[in-house]
């Protein structure tokens, strides 16, 4: 088979890329749904036909089908009231742009291959790769689901995810596209190899003077809260701001830079530039429960990079983006910061290494409040067990519901004692 096709599977015939659409159902298995429209399609740009095969999925835009003519390539078509003008002219612009399908595929970018025009020479929709994974969102935004879906994770591969994801972004900055909507579901993690995630939903980049019609308030920076993405042009600083949180979010399994304690929702701590993580000094602000554990293991390049951000109103290329992040994995290939997914504790200089006396596993410790615990004659315990001690007191004392105890002990893990047990 020659044209377009044979040059696509060529591009896409990578070994190390194994796929599946990111319209697979839940349990990450393809069940193909009925069909009710036309079987053959014709590509924009070689005429060529192409047949669709089981139908994959569906959204608020259209529907994904297979392709009988390949099994990693899929169509997406769009509802009647989506094929529009403007995102006809967004994918010609997008094709016309030369970007290497190769290179592309090889950054794990889900680029459009070709336009699918309908048996009238109308736009209909375009062919796009197979992705295989699960939404970052549900793959590593929760600690059980991430040490579920990945029992060997640890730290190196959040920060190579994010790495790859800054790499991503360089690429498409180089060519004059912007993501514009950056959030965790428009990158998918592929269970062969999370360290690595593709990006999704590329038919809505913005793409020279088109721009991205859509936008996720808590990725959006404070100067663009509340406006239209149908008619606002994003720029590059605005793009650094939305891949900032991104970062952070990743690193910090989900958690928003702008949420805090006593503060207003993300979107509107935005504007505010209420940020609630230091450098130095307390974290009285900081949400309750490990967010305080993780941030303190963060190197100080990479708590101030946030700071800049997030505080300061600045904008950090990508290019120092992916330098402190290659700082950041240097230092935990080295051993100098905890390659815990959650650290059960603040980070210490001093730091020693002990067992949980409830639950048996490994944290970290100051070594002089070990020395401290040693001469009273007790164990250590970590700050999960203590939590849930502080909450079995508080059903003893007040009677509560187990929920709301939790929730109560979570909030005061740090005024727990040990004279308390």
């Amino acid at each position: 088979m020659g044209g377009i096709f044979s040059s696509i599977f060529k591009n896409l015939d990578r070994s190390d890329d194994t796929s599946v659409t990111h319209e697979s159902t839940p349990d990450n298995t393809t069940k193909p749904l009925r069909r009710n429209v036309p079987e053959t399609f014709t590509t924009f740009t070689t005429r060529r036909s192409v047949t669709l095969g089981s139908k994959l999925g569906e959204g608020g835009e259209g529907s994904v089908y297979t392709i009988e003519e390949h099994p990693r390539i899929v169509a997406k078509l769009y509802s009647a009231k989506n094929r529009t003008q403007a995102r006809e002219t967004k994918l010609r612009r997008l094709l016309a742009k030369g970007i290497d399908l190769k290179e592309a595929a090889a950054l794990r970018i889900a680029m459009p291959l070709d336009i699918l025009l309908d048996t009238r020479g109308d736009f209909a929709g375009y062919l796009m790769p197979r992705i295989e994974g699960t939404p970052l969102k549900n793959a590593f935004f929760s600690r059980k689901r991430l040490e579920t879906r990945f029992p060997r994770s640890d730290r190196r591969m959040l920060v190579a995810f994010a790495s790859h994801f800054v790499r991503q972004l360089r690429y498409l900055h180089a060519k004059n596209v912007l993501v514009g909507d950056i959030n965790p579901l428009n990158l998918m993690v592929d269970p062969a190899s999370p360290n690595r995630g593709w990006l999704i939903d590329t038919d809505s980049f913005q793409i020279d003077e088109l721009p991205c019609p859509v936008g996720t308030d808590i990725f959006t920076p404070p100067n663009l809260q509340g406006r239209n993405f149908r008619d606002t042009l994003r720029t590059v600083d605005d793009e650094l701001f939305s891949a900032a949180i991104m970062i952070f979010m990743i690193l910090m399994i989900g958690k928003h830079p702008y949420s805090r304690i006593g503060g207003e929702n993300p979107a509107d701590n935005i504007r505010k530039h209420a940020f609630p993580y230091r450098s130095f000094g307390n974290l009285d602000e900081v949400p309750a429960g490990v967010w305080g554990y993780i941030w303190s293991h963060f190197p100080r390049n990479l708590k101030r990079g946030f700071e800049r951000v997030f505080r300061e109103d600045e904008r950090i290329e990508l290019e120092e983006w992916e330098a402190i992040l290659k700082e950041y994995a240097y230092l935990l290939d080295r051993g100098f910061f905890s390659d815990d997914i959650v650290p059960l504790s603040f980070r210490s200089r001093n730091a020693v290494t002990v067992t949980c006396r409830d639950c048996r596993r490994d944290f970290q410790m100051d070594a002089k409040f070990q020395e401290k615990l040693t001469r009273e004659n007790k164990k250590p315990i970590c700050t999960l067990c203590r939590q849930k001690i502080k909450a079995g007191q508080l059903i003893r004392k007040n009677g509560k519901t187990i929920p709301e105890t939790v929730k109560h002990a979570r909030f005061n893990a740090r005024k727990f004692r040990y004279k308390d047990i």
